[in-house]
């Protein structure tokens, strides 16, 4: 059996070379010069909430919300009057009509739960729909401006820990984009 010596085992394992196979290896090559590379950051969530697309999305899901609470105001409205005439009428009431007062108050309360549920899955489901769209319709505004101005690279803000002020082109990607869905909403009508 042969033995091969810990210190050569730690020595490889650590990253040290015996001098005979770091001649072998040659020199470390020098790094390479590289061309400048030119990054941009945008905030997506300004350009989500100031561009005209984004305030016409939040009008709608405002809309839409209302008209939810109403909705589930009405329901709730019907829950406290059942809970009420069974208060009300609890001692002049037959156990069967009780019962059936009782049946109907948590069929609603799961109406209710169920209502909210839904209402929920739907603002969540138009939100992604909107973004997706959002997207959609934003990157070919950013890729045209990052092609005009040299942009190698562009990052969210929101995964960015420090960035130069010079270096958000935030501004200048939503007046491009406010004035591209001006245009389109303009021929879709």
């Amino acid at each position: 059996m042969r033995y091969i010596p810990i210190v050569v085992l730690l020595g490889s394992f650590l990253g040290f070379v015996h001098p005979g196979l770091a001649r072998a290896q040659g020199p470390p090559a020098a790094p390479q010069p590289m061309d400048r590379l030119k990054i941009g950051v945008i905030d997506v969530n300004q350009v989500v909430a100031d561009s005209l697309m984004g305030q016409k999305f939040a009008k709608e899901m405002q809309q839409l919300r209302r008209k939810q609470a109403e909705e589930l105001q009405k329901m709730q409205q019907e829950l406290q009057n059942l809970q009420k005439r069974f208060e009300e009428q609890a001692s002049v009431l037959s156990e069967e009509a009780l019962l059936d007062l009782r049946t109907r108050a948590r069929q609603k309360s799961r109406e209710i739960d169920r209502f909210r549920e839904d209402a929920d899955a739907v603002i969540l489901e138009r939100r992604q729909a909107f973004l997706e769209k959002l997207e959609q319709a934003l990157r070919p505004v950013i890729g045209r401006y990052c092609q005009e101005k040299g942009i190698d690279l562009v990052l969210d803000t929101q995964f960015v820990i420090f960035a130069r002020r010079r270096l958000d082109i935030t501004k200048d990607i939503l007046q491009r984009f406010n004035e591209q869905y001006q245009k389109t909403a303009g021929t879709s009508r």
